[in-house]
Formats: C-alpha cells, sequence, structure tokens
C-alpha cells in the first residue's frame, strides 16, 4: 500500500488504544441536538448544567462496560419461569 492511500482493510489491531478509542463528541452540539430530537426546550441555564455533566456521564456509562469478568454474567435478578 502506498503512502497516503486508504485501504479499508488495514488498520489498528484490535484491542489497541486506536482501535477503542472513541471519537470527539462536542457536547454542546450533542446535548443541544439530542434536547431538539426530544422537543425539550429547558433555560440556558438548565442546558449549561447538562452540556457540563455529558463528558462524565458518558464516562460513566463505558465504566459500565469495561468490566471484562462480567460481561457474560447474569444480572442479579432474574426470573425463571417454572412450568
Amino acid at each position: 500500500m502506498k503512502h497516503g492511500t486508504s485501504d479499508s482493510s488495514v488498520g489498528p489491531e484490535a484491542g489497541s488504544a486506536v482501535a477503542n478509542a472513541e471519537p470527539f463528541i462536542d457536547p454542546e452540539s450533542a446535548v443541544r441536538t439530542m434536547l431538539a430530537l426530544a422537543r425539550i426546550s429547558p433555560s440556558e441555564e438548565e442546558i449549561s448544567g447538562l452540556i457540563a455533566g455529558f463528558a462524565p456521564a458518558r464516562a460513566a456509562v463505558r465504566m459500565l462496560y469495561a468490566v471484562p469478568e462480567a460481561r457474560y454474567a447474569e444480572p442479579a435478578l432474574v426470573f425463571r419461569a417454572r412450568p
């Protein structure tokens, strides 16, 4: 492959930092877009709070999936119907 060309079959190895990197998401654009889609019109003060909490909330959600040992574990509450 020549320098400067692109081949979709060539890329970072799975598990590398680049492969697991999350694209940058502008918190203000994301919050305003989600509010618009939900047709919610909070005050600018409330929007500022949502924007400030956007990155920490995304990090907390990522941490939910960061425990490899629990990937295939059953949740604490399981309903098993018996005939």
